[in-house]
């Protein structure tokens, strides 16, 4: 496991870099080709994905924005946060910028200070709101606390060690800083900060300036707009005119130098561009010749213990060695990696390996593999040509014979043929097993469900055993007990065949109509239409299984949604039905919001149904919606916009 994770408890970078490699993926399918798959992923990500896993939590990160948040609303504008402490009992402390009475549900013994219990519940926050996007961890305290800062609110933090522990201080910053939900329109300025590769992955986020004097050019000009916003509307903090003008953003200007000694000029104009803070500019650098309040200092090298000063906090703080940081770049390229368009006898279904692992067979592929099937052929398949009952006769699509069946469009659940449903009981539970067994099928063993449920670590024998005894229950729940059972018992977990998913389902519908839309194009729709129901949203909504994330499953489940959907579409413009294809392409788009090529659909039913306008209103109600995450409309899309609204009114 990376230090960065294993001691130094970096649960910002580790938790922001999921969500940022979450995105991208979500992003990779809006843009992807209708029939492609995920190509496999890179081995060499394994550990970093590993670290990752072991070190993130969503709801401690969660419940920290949400106390910032809380604290925005209610602001004068003197009261922001600088420095927080996440407990281990989940309790969070905020350092102030100058003394309040405490607004409940917080409390204070000290003005200056304030606690939110665990308990304390607070109002629902604005998710357009990103209070502090210079938002780092510095690292854990002796008593296992976490500490956060805002270095927005700092201003400035002066960096004391050897010139390899401040650059990996530095590294860890502008990392975390590049990955960050709440910096994502934001620019990290660096100086003698070398990005190894990951200025190469995240949209021009990472700046490496040629000089201190063009860093603190651009610097300057971008915390200027900030700091103008902040006097016109009289919000006294950038803090607080974030959540009184929620429309504009107000980014922040993130600078970061590291390993160069500072003119005396150059300190100056980074002093006067970081002010006291919350004025639209974050500095880290070496504390060198500096006159800042805040100091983070090195003073047990053999042990790692660094000081916040003027707190006086002893803490570990994260770091990034230059390969960590590497390693990090490569992930992010991971979740950046291209669909692969498949030929028409493509398979959308991966390939289980032992171990628990998947991959997408890739077309071409030197010793491609041959996938195992999940479920009994088809009733009624005949070869093409050959019908049924004569040469006029269609053939007609029958599903595989199953008595449950595993739902993975949407919040996941299991359900019987009289429609009796189990739902998801958390981390571990039933329903996440017999999913992991129902995609794993051919490959599932007792290691690999240990690997994949409980993320690589350690759990007694037993554990495994009453999980797998709970996932029988849950079958025998819902349908009669097969002779030959449900589960395997040995050390290999085969899953009975009468135990299926949606996903394999839908992959069946799409073969059958690949198989016969050119000859029986009304029997290839109906196929589809039958199936449509099947889609009821985004894989796994709601569900955490990191395992579905990491081995291409969830994108796998979701491009098959989405060509059914197309499949679906395409006929229906085909025999003049323009209402059912836009009807086809919106139930898709439960499954990828924003797919492009599911909209580009849509638009072309829209102009073949004769409203133009609506098709415009499509596109541009789409574009504006990726403008807003910083993002662009695919060249896909954007073609078929030219082709179809050539002429008229853009």
């Amino acid at each position: 496991m990376a230090p960065w994770a294993a001691g130094a408890g970096a649960t910002l970078l580790a938790t922001w870099a999921f969500i940022e490699a979450r995105r991208r993926r979500q992003r990779r399918l809006r843009q992807a080709p209708i029939g492609a798959v995920l190509p496999p992923s890179d081995p060499a990500v394994a550990p970093v994905t590993a670290t990752v896993r072991t070190a993130m939590n969503t709801v401690a990160v969660d419940r920290l924005h949400h106390a910032l948040y809380h604290l925005a609303t209610i602001s004068d504008g003197n009261l922001r946060p600088v420095v927080m402490l996440r407990h281990p009992d989940n309790r969070i402390d905020v350092q102030l910028y100058c003394k309040a009475e405490p607004v409940a549900p917080w409390t204070a013994a000290d003005r200056l200070f304030w606690t939110l219990d665990p308990a304390a519940e607070l109002p629902a926050p604005d998710p357009d709101v990103m209070a502090c996007p210079a938002l780092v961890q510095l690292g854990v305290c002796d008593d296992q606390a976490e500490l956060y800062a805002d270095l927005e609110a700092m201003g400035m933090l002066g960096l004391r060690g050897t010139p390899e522990t401040v650059r990996q201080v530095a590294r860890a910053f502008s990392a975390t800083l590049v990955v960050s939900p709440t910096a994502r329109l934001c620019r990290v300025l660096t100086y003698g900060v070398d990005p190894y590769g990951l200025d190469e992955h995240v949209e021009d986020r990472f700046v490496v300036a040629s000089s201190v004097e063009s860093l603190i050019h651009e610097a300057t000009m971008t915390a200027a707009e900030v700091a103008d916003g902040v006097k016109a509307a009289n919000a006294v903090s950038s803090f607080r005119l974030r959540a009184v003008d929620r429309d504009a953003g107000w980014e922040p200007t993130l600078v970061v130098i590291a390993g160069t000694p500072l003119a005396a000029a150059e300190i100056e104009k980074l002093e006067r561009l970081a002010g006291d803070g919350g004025q639209g500019a974050a500095v880290v650098c070496s504390a060198d010749g500096l006159r800042c309040v805040w100091y983070l200092e090195l003073v047990d090298p053999v042990a790692g213990w660094w000081q916040l000063d003027p707190l006086g906090l002893r803490v570990r703080p994260v770091q990034l060695a230059a390969q960590e940081l590497t390693e990090l770049a490569a992930y992010l390229a991971d979740a950046d990696t291209e669909p692969v368009k498949l030929d028409a006898a493509g398979d959308h279904r991966v390939e289980t390996v032992e171990g628990g692992g998947d991959r997408d067979p890739v077309p071409g592929e030197a010793g491609e593999p041959k996938t195992t099937p999940t479920t009994a052929p088809m009733a009624t398949t005949p070869p093409v040509g050959q019908a049924p009952g004569g040469p006029t006769d269609a053939p007609r699509y029958q599903d595989p014979p199953w008595l449950v069946m595993v739902r993975l469009f949407g919040p996941p659940e299991a359900v019987n043929r009289k429609g009796l449903v189990m739902g998801d009981s958390g981390r571990g539970a039933p329903l996440e097993l017999l999913a992991w067994l129902a995609t794993h099928r051919g490959a599932a063993t007792r290691a690999g469900a240990k690997n994949a449920l409980w993320d690589g670590q350690e759990v007694s024998p037993r554990t495994l055993t009453n999980a797998l005894s709970a996932a029988r229950g849950v079958l025998r729940d819902l349908a009669d007990e097969p002779e030959e059972g449900w589960i395997g018992r040995g050390d290999r977990l085969d899953i009975n065949t009468a135990v299926v998913s949606d996903y394999d389902l839908v992959v069946e519908r799409i073969r059958f109509a690949k198989r016969y839309r050119g000859q029986y194009p009304a029997a290839a729709a109906q196929a589809l239409a039958d199936g449509l129901s099947l889609l009821r949203g985004a894989p796994l909504d709601g569900a955490l299984w990191l395992w579905a994330d990491e081995s291409h499953l969830s994108s796998a489940v979701a491009m098959a949604g989405c060509e059914l959907a197309s499949l679906l579409a395409e006929l229906r413009l085909q025999d003049g039905q323009t209402d059912d294809a836009i009807e086809a392409t919106s139930t898709g788009l439960l499954v990828i919001p924003g797919n492009e090529a599911l909209i580009g659909l849509g638009m072309r039913a829209c102009v073949d149904g004769g409203d133009r306008s609506a098709a415009k209103r499509m596109y541009h109600n789409y574009a504006a919606v990726v403008s807003a995450r910083g993002e662009s409309v695919g060249p896909q899309l954007a073609a078929i916009r030219d082709e179809l609204l050539r002429g008229g009114d853009q």
